[in-house]
Parts: C-alpha cells; structure tokens; sequence
C-alpha cells in the first residue's frame, strides 16, 4: 500500500483490490505450503517475485519511452512553412 500511496491517490477501490489480490495469492502460497512444504511455497514466492519485477519494470520502462516520444512529438515546432 505505501508504494501505491506513493503513485496514486488510495481510494477504497485500490484497497479492496489490493486485499483481494493479495489474498488470492497467499491462499495459492499456503496450499503450496500445506501441500509441499515451506521450500516449494518460498520458491514459487521468489520466482513470482523475480518475474514480476522483471517483466513489470519492462513494461514501465516501455510506457515511460513511449509516453516521453509522444511528448516530445507535440512539443517540438512543426517543419511545415
């Protein structure tokens, strides 16, 4: 929630959203964990983790350049005389 802060104005939306996702993905954790154990739980937690930040910072990365092009576009005076 702090980093969300961070970006965005909190609205109960983006609370509930938060608590329903991140529920969803403890209880999936803890059938692992039930399951298989603390190790599987951990290693699918840490590969979520890798791959998300990885592919998410990517995808950022890409809306950042595309939105800095587009700014860049509009600002810069036109060739036409």
């Amino acid at each position: 929630m702090p980093a969300t802060a961070a970006l965005v104005e909190l609205t109960p939306i983006l609370i509930v959203r938060a608590i329903l996702l991140n529920g969803i993905v403890g209880v999936a954790f803890g059938y692992l964990f039930w399951q298989y154990g603390l190790e599987a739980a951990m290693l699918v937690h840490f590969t979520a983790d890798i791959v998300l930040h990885i592919i998410g910072d990517s995808i950022a990365k890409a809306i950042r350049a595309a939105e800095a092009q587009k700014k860049s576009r509009t600002s810069s005076p036109s060739s036409q005389p």
